[in-house]
């Protein structure tokens, strides 16, 4: 629903609670470590199953097409050469094997990092039962009322994240 949303609501669940610890997370690197092939695999499962039109094979196409773009091999750098010597790896697709990374600033890749973080807020609001859960993009926090949960929590975190997503 956009960041003010966002802000918002964490802001009405700290009200509500607020004696509770806040857990404050991000994936790091989430759009240059996006493992295409799963986005694929869980993106055109997700078509076959919800889709019935008869353009389902375009739609799968174009979709396949989108995931798998590699913005990277095919532009110009008109900048210092010496200046990307200093770019993290993890905040650019230089250097990316071609199944990972999706570009930023690209509206499908926006909403293919939402999709894939879905399986996440599954995992944190049905799986670890986390009431008080909010993500946006690449960002979450988790409220809960000892801080030990939020200790407990990461390495569960880490895990789903690693085997399921490879963030």
């Amino acid at each position: 629903f956009g960041t003010l949303k966002a802000v918002e609501t964490f802001r009405d669940m700290v009200d509500a609670h607020p004696n509770w610890w806040i857990g404050k997370f991000d994936f790091l690197g989430f759009f240059m470590n996006i493992d295409k092939d799963i986005l694929w695999d869980k993106l055109s499962n997700f078509i076959k199953d919800r889709y019935f039109g008869p353009d389902l094979q375009t739609l799968l196409y174009v979709s396949k097409v989108i995931i798998y773009h590699c913005p990277q091999d095919l532009c110009v750098k008109k900048s210092d050469p010496e200046k990307w010597d200093h770019i993290p790896p993890n905040k650019t697709l230089f250097g990316q094997p071609k199944n990972k990374g999706c570009a930023i600033g690209n509206l499908s890749s926006q909403l293919m990092a939402n999709f894939l973080g879905s399986f996440f807020d599954f995992f944190m609001l049905r799986v670890m039962k986390i009431k008080y859960y909010l993500r946006f993009v690449d960002d979450f926090t988790v409220l809960v009322p000892y801080k030990i949960q939020i200790i407990r929590l990461i390495p569960k975190m880490e895990y789903y994240l690693s085997a399921e997503l490879h963030i």
